[in-house]
């Protein structure tokens, strides 16, 4: 079964997140019958892959998510479970995210234990179907319960969407922290006309804004972009025209560089709200703290693959959202992303180059040749 071939079949299956409807069960037939051994950890809903073919020395794992965001049929131009051949592209839901780099990543697999049945060190597969959803048991739980067999990963290639104009500009190897404020404000309502005795909360919400504007939330450096802070939610309604209300609720996001950390930045924003002298409650969800890859090997490796097979300089980066990765490099793991255009991931008639399948095998396979032989 060739890249094509295996990625037709995944993109059929709907593995809306967390469904994995049959994906890994799809993956885990094809690995078994090479000599990898199986293992599950579903919980709550969520399916999880282990999958190790070696007996002894470092593991390189190739990771990834069979589960995909939700489509609506209404806004496709053809069926987004119905993998589509147009003008060189194949359309479907996850044939960029994730699935594309997936089948590539399982059939570059396949194609060096065959001809490397005696590898240097071991080959696994981590794989789950809670990546686009809220991740709690998904590959974050399999990497507490590997820690728990100490089993230590010491490279992983994860197939994301990291390319952007070109096939391979881009990979990442590292990942910005995502850290969520949800704040809720405490003032005195009162008629607008008479505003003395009142505690506009609009106003102190204008104060923080205005007061993070100003933060200096440092200059990024290699491989960080600067610190970012958005503002994303912010309602204050009293049903009246008249009236000032008196609770305010807003959410917002910082993106940040290894020159914070979430001790450090909510400490830092928890101070400004405190010299507001207000009354507030803030719930904080850090979803990843930032991580890099650090210049070597591994590294040297992948961008030295990219260049034999596709002929480009790779280009290393830490934008975009978060990944998986977040939960295997704080256990001291290399990992480096790298894989398909992402100009259409999660967006309407998402597609994936046909052209591009075949060189993404060729490049995972380069990229573990390297690594374990």
């Amino acid at each position: 079964m060739n890249e094509l071939t295996l990625l037709n079949e995944l993109l059929k299956i709907q593995s809306v997140t967390p469904n994995d409807n049959g994906c890994l069960e799809l993956i885990s037939g094809l690995l078994k019958d090479i000599g990898f051994e199986i293992e599950r950890f579903d919980k709550n809903g969520v399916s999880n892959l282990w999958a190790i073919i070696g007996k002894e020395g470092p593991i390189f794992c190739l990771a990834g998510h069979t589960d995909v965001v939700p489509a609506d049929k209404d806004q496709w131009n053809t069926d987004p479970f119905i993998p589509t051949k147009i003008d060189g592209k194949l359309f479907a839901r996850g044939a960029a995210d994730m699935k594309g780099g997936l089948a590539c990543l399982v059939t570059a697999a396949i194609n060096f234990i065959k001809k490397n049945p005696g590898l240097k060190g071991r080959l696994a597969f981590l794989l789950t179907s809670d990546e686009e959803g809220a991740a709690d048991f998904g590959t974050k739980y399999v990497m507490q319960e590997l820690q728990k067999k100490q089993i230590q990963l010491d490279w992983c290639l994860i197939g994301e969407p990291s390319s952007s104009e070109r096939l391979f500009d881009f990979a990442r190897i590292g990942r910005r922290g995502s850290l969520s404020g949800i704040l809720s404000i405490h003032g005195q309502e009162g008629h607008v006309a008479y505003p003395q005795p009142t505690e506009n909360v609009m106003l102190t919400y204008a104060k923080f804004m205005d007061a993070m504007d100003k933060l200096d939330l440092g200059r990024g450096n290699k491989f960080f972009p600067k610190t970012s802070f958005q503002s994303v939610y912010v309602h204050s309604d009293a049903n009246a025209v008249n009236v000032i209300p008196s609770s305010l609720s807003a959410r917002f996001n910082l993106r940040y560089s290894d020159e914070w950390s979430f001790e450090t930045l909510s400490s830092q924003i928890e101070k400004i709200l405190n010299s507001l002298s207000c009354q507030y409650k803030i719930e904080w969800k850090n979803a990843g703290n930032p991580f890099i890859t650090k210049e070597g090997r591994f590294s040297d490796v992948v961008k030295g693959c990219v260049y034999e097979v596709v002929g480009d300089e790779l280009t290393y980066s830490t934008a975009g959202g978060t990944s998986d990765g977040r939960y295997i490099a704080p256990y001291g793991t290399e990992v480096i992303e790298l894989g398909p255009i992402n100009k259409s991931i999660h967006k309407n008639n998402e597609f994936i180059e046909l052209d591009h399948l075949a060189i993404m095998t060729k490049t995972y396979e380069s990229i573990l040749e390297k690594m374990l032989t």
